[in-house]
């Protein structure tokens, strides 16, 4: 035990001082970082409106004699191995491989056995963000007109791709390998490019990406010729049987499928309906010059940052059985 107050904060720290304060209600949780507390925010304050959630990143971490205030998920994981949590303060974390690798990573055995540690199941909350029945909606949200292009279609393709590099990934990762890990998926997408870009298609990319692919796994065959791609592949589908090489890019590094989509077709495409909607506007030929100047002028002040409204992308509750698996385990925990 710690022998300082500090580092003595868990659950009986917080229900303690929940009694002296009269705040019965408050649940003190633990996030990753700052980008994290409103995406936990709006899951846990929807699900269980009678609670009052109390959302940070930062706890103390007693190292010897030096209390120091930390964030991230490794102290998380380390408060939940020491049975720090309970229902009044809890913890929430991205899943990152931890969960499709349960049986091999010790972190994921900790998610896995710890009632008071909410994990995303996804990859991360940046996955989510990127569901994509959402994007059509969330570009038109964004620029205010009906936009052209089929993103459910194209992310589709993207991890029909993605699939057989993503089995490597976590195969070398379950062995402790650096061939491919999870930070080296930034290296696969093909960021440089975008579609409506100097005559680029969604074709175009998709062709790159495979092109990346397929050399990265030409590279690994050659180092691991052993590896049974398809035994392994089966544990993974016994472990999540709701993932397939159709939704996979929920799986990947959040970070870079979310750059990936946001540089490469969300933006381009919400500028594409913005500038053919201004064009439409200067064509119309039954209005002045000045009342094309005021529509225009009306038009660009109701647009939406589309990097700002993807940050805040909760449309995919709707569609997300991974969101489901949260939302019965804070049910089992609060109701």
């Amino acid at each position: 035990m710690a022998d300082t107050l500090l580092g003595n904060i868990n659950s009986n720290y917080y229900r303690s001082r929940n009694v002296l304060t009269g705040e019965d209600n408050t649940v003190k949780v633990l996030v990753e970082d700052e980008l994290d507390v409103p995406f936990w925010k709006d899951i846990l304050g929807n699900l269980v409106p009678n609670k009052r959630f109390s959302i940070s990143p930062y706890t103390y971490n007693v190292d010897g004699n030096v209390e120091n205030l930390t964030k991230g998920k490794a102290e998380i994981i380390k408060k939940a191995g020491n049975g720090d949590f309970s229902t009044c303060y809890i913890g929430c974390v991205d899943s990152d491989y931890d969960y499709l690798l349960k049986e091999y990573s010790e972190d994921g055995k900790i998610i896995a056995e710890c009632p008071y540690l909410l994990q995303t199941y996804v990859y991360s909350i940046e996955n989510y963000m990127c569901q994509a029945e959402t994007l059509s909606f969330l570009c038109s949200k964004a620029c205010k007109v009906d936009v052209d292009f089929d993103f459910k279609s194209f992310v589709t393709e993207v991890s029909k791709i993605l699939y057989p590099l993503l089995i490597w990934g976590l195969y070398l990762h379950k062995e402790d390998k650096t061939d491919f890990t999870a930070k080296q998926w930034g290296d696969i997408f093909p960021n440089d490019i975008c579609i409506f870009k100097d005559g680029i298609s969604d074709i175009d990319i998709l062709t790159s990406l495979e092109c990346n692919v397929r050399r990265k796994i030409a590279e690994l065959e050659g180092l691991y010729p052993y590896f049974n791609h398809n035994e392994f592949k089966e544990y993974i589908v016994r472990v999540c049987p709701d993932m397939d090489d159709e939704n996979c890019y929920l799986f990947v590094r959040g970070h870079d499928i979310y750059d990936f989509m946001l540089n490469t077709t969300i933006k381009p495409v919400f500028y594409k309906a913005r500038r053919e909607h201004i064009n439409d506007i200067k064509n119309s030929l039954y209005a002045s010059g000045k009342e094309k100047g005021d529509a225009i002028s009306h038009y660009n002040n109701n647009l939406v940052d589309i990097g700002k409204l993807l940050e805040i992308n909760y449309d995919y509750k709707k569609y997300s059985c991974y969101y489901q698996r949260i939302r019965n385990d804070v049910e089992m925990l609060y109701n």
